[in-house]
């Protein structure tokens, strides 16, 4: 049995009731397949003097394509103009890198400023969404904790929560303080780990993402895997592109030195190639 079902890729140009493009992507998982709804889900952005809502969620995608590539593997990728803000996704879906991996796929994303004017502490938000659970992150103290309910958000240093929370994001967060709490850690590395699923084959959906991209890694009342994307230097000026990458597996992930080995893995396989 192939690992990906190339059939039931299905292609939609635009976002009615928060569907993604490729939700309907179905994995084998080495023992059933699985429909999540783990892939990213376009939503926010944001920067100084723009508080944002929905912009990215609900303009047209274009140019989706689908391919096969050597060595079994298939690509995906589409791209997106809000508020003159060029992002283009590109997803690589190849067969488990390793024997104890049930599934694993590579996310990079490019931004591309068309302004022509600076946007300063530009961050762009996507949603990994999945069935309420409990979820956890590699804490700043080396342990796997669980995830706070409301709205949690881990950065990499208290200097960056505090950024957020000047920033329009904590605006846009706080819409919604009344029935949740707002809350605000610091991690190791930014992972977030699923809890053990069966439809994981009893393993954990791991994410992990480019640290010099990543503006915070975010949970929303224990039923999404999110995080946020960001320059390197903070500021995105006229004219200039980044690129973020964010590797997906579902592998058993115990203990801190199995996110240590998977996070070796992706630095050498996907953050230096």
């Amino acid at each position: 049995m192939a690992f990906l079902d190339i059939p039931s890729f299905t292609m939609v140009t635009n976002y009615p009731n928060y569907e993604d493009p490729y939700r309907y992507r179905r994995f084998h998982a080495g023992v059933q397949q699985f429909s999540p709804k783990s892939a990213e889900i376009r939503e926010h952005h944001f920067w100084g003097g723009f508080e944002g809502s929905f912009e990215p969620h609900n303009v047209v995608a274009n140019d989706p394509k689908v391919e096969t590539t050597a060595g079994g593997g298939v690509q995906a990728s589409y791209y997106y103009i809000a508020n003159h803000v060029k992002t283009t996704f590109h997803w690589e879906f190849t067969p488990p890198a390793q024997p104890r991996y049930r599934a694993n796929w590579t996310t990079t994303i490019e931004v591309e400023n068309r302004t022509k004017r600076d946007l300063p502490g530009y961050l762009q938000f996507f949603a990994c969404y999945h069935k309420a659970a409990e979820n956890y992150y590699w804490d700043a103290s080396g342990e796997i904790l669980p995830c706070a309910d409301g709205g949690f958000t881990a950065t990499r240093d208290a200097t960056s929560n505090d950024k957020l929370r000047r920033s329009p994001y904590h605006t846009h967060m706080n819409r919604y303080r009344d029935k949740h709490t707002i809350s605000y850690q610091t991690y190791r590395y930014p992972v977030l780990l699923s809890r053990k699923e069966d439809c994981f084959s009893g393993l954990r959906h791991v994410t992990m993402s480019a640290p010099a991209t990543c503006a915070g890694v975010v949970t929303w009342n224990s039923q999404a895997r999110d995080y946020m994307i960001q320059p390197p230097s903070g500021n995105l000026k006229s004219g200039e592109s980044f690129r973020a990458r964010i590797r997906h597996v579902i592998a058993p992930a115990e203990t801190a030195q199995d996110l240590e080995r998977l996070w070796r893995e992706f630095e050498t396989g996907v953050l230096r190639t």
